[in-house]
């Protein structure tokens, strides 16, 4: 059976710019539908089929692209998101986004607008993330055979600017798990140092669960996960893209989380977003770290 042709949504107030976008893509092979404004890019989200992509200006009247953005991944956080802006201020404010290729400044090549895209819609989500990819790529260096590799190789060797975005847990005597360490950047995007906690104390018993479940599998299996969620409340929204890695020790295995937080709209950590109750989505991919060879 042919496979579909990935849907992108092109969101742009600018009649001229949008009919660009929307004809190069078209003639790129992808099913494009075309939105002048937040809002009816909203609407079009909610009427479906669901979008592989969205490519959304940021400013715009009414709502703007990080709305639409927050709407796309709240109905799928495995939605690609790129941003693009004419303005000096929005690229200086979101520099982040800019170093990740996630926002491209105008005016845009088509050319590299088209390869961007591509790269976003064919490669695997743990190598579109700038610090899952290097943990994943340092852990898989270091692995024996089928093995998990050793936990101080890998602390050691991802000591450089991925050690902020880790965290390290242990299975727990008593029953599921309790965090080791936290990396200073996740103990700020989560607004409390967890440490000696056990993992999902402070978060509903099924979100606990999948959590637990998904550590222990990394465990017996010896193979990555990776895991994107977004936490939706009526005042802020947060994603975040995590990525397990099993690691061997002498009391048997632990798990080093590479985790990175997007906080869509909002300066909320995700401690004050939990308070609010929020609605909860995830996206779980199984790595295998030794594909089959192509034939």
């Amino acid at each position: 059976m042919e496979a579909r042709a990935k849907r992108i949504l092109v969101v742009e107030d600018q009649p001229d710019v949008l009919e660009l976008a929307v004809e190069f893509l078209g003639e790129e092979g992808y099913e494009v539908v075309a939105a002048a404004s937040g809002e009816e890019a909203v609407a079009k989200l909610r009427a479906g089929p669901p979008v592989d992509l969205v490519f959304t200006d940021i400013v715009m009247p009414g709502l703007n692209g990080f709305g639409v953005a927050r709407q796309a991944i709240t109905a799928n956080p495995a939605t690609k998101i790129l941003y693009t802006t004419g303005y000096a201020d929005q690229l200086r404010q979101n520099e982040p986004l800019v170093a990740r290729g996630d926002l491209m400044p105008k005016p845009y090549r088509l050319a590299a607008l088209g390869a961007r895209i591509g790269e976003l819609l064919t490669s695997p989500p743990e190598e579109l993330n700038k610090t899952l990819r290097l943990a994943y790529r340092r852990w898989k260096a270091l692995r024996a055979g089928s093995g998990a590799p050793p936990e101080a190789a890998f602390v050691a060797d991802a000591a450089g600017g991925v050690l902020p975005f880790l965290s390290f847990i242990d299975p727990d005597p008593a029953g599921g798990f309790r965090y080791r360490a936290l990396g200073t950047s996740v103990v700020e995007d989560i607004g409390a140092d967890l440490a000696g906690q056990a993992v999902g104390g402070n978060v509903p018993d099924e979100h606990r669960r999948f959590l637990t479940d998904l550590y222990g599998e990394a465990i017996s299996t010896r193979r990555p996960i990776y895991v994107a969620s977004v936490y939706v409340t009526p005042h802020a929204t947060v994603a975040t893209e995590r990525l397990f890695l099993p690691l061997a020790n002498r009391s048997g295995g632990s798990i080093a989380v590479a985790q990175t937080f997007d906080r869509i709209d909002t300066k909320a950590t995700i401690y004050e977003v939990m308070r609010e109750t929020p609605i909860r989505r995830d996206h779980v991919r199984r790595i295998d770290p030794d594909p089959p060879s192509a034939a």
